[in-house]
């Protein structure tokens, strides 16, 4: 359920930029240009920043490292660390993939690695793994988007 959370979270970002920023795919600049191009030219072309594919791979890792750090899974020690540094390295090959096959800016990349890292990393450490003291309230932040709207809510309780 964590890394359903995380990739919910790290996918609502990635839905809110490519609907706030709407820019053009590397391969979609023949289409401007050549008017004979149009027939094969990509549909979704104003959604690539910020890559889905690198947002969702670096929130999966994220949460493996989250996991692996929070608890030892794998005995702690190389074991967990390797877990971590190995899914990390997935992450970012699938970003470098995305720029090499001309889906994505270099630009698109750092933001979803950030935005992946922070969702599947960040977020599980800050509300499920952190050590609580007695009358510490609990929160979460629930985000939703549909396609009218954008929203967050803050739930806290005792």
């Amino acid at each position: 359920w964590i890394n359903l959370e995380a990739q919910a979270v790290a996918g609502f970002f990635a839905l809110l930029s490519n609907h706030l920023v709407t820019r053009a795919r590397p391969d979609n600049q023949p289409c401007n240009s050549d008017l004979k191009a149009e027939e094969s030219c990509d549909r979704g072309e104003f959604n690539s920043f910020i890559s889905g594919h690198t947002v969702t791979a670096a929130a999966g890792a994220g949460a493996i490292c989250a996991h692996h750090l929070s608890m030892p899974l794998y005995g702690g020690g190389a074991g967990d660390i390797i877990a971590c540094a190995v899914s990390s390295t997935v992450a970012l090959m699938v970003g470098v993939s995305r720029i090499v096959n001309d889906r994505h800016w270099a630009t698109d990349m750092l933001p979803a690695w950030l935005i992946g890292a922070a969702a599947g990393y960040v977020w599980p450490r800050l509300f499920h793994y952190r050590s609580k003291s007695a009358g510490t309230p609990n929160y979460v932040l629930l985000p939703g988007i549909t396609p009218e709207s954008v929203s967050a809510k803050l739930i806290v309780w005792n």
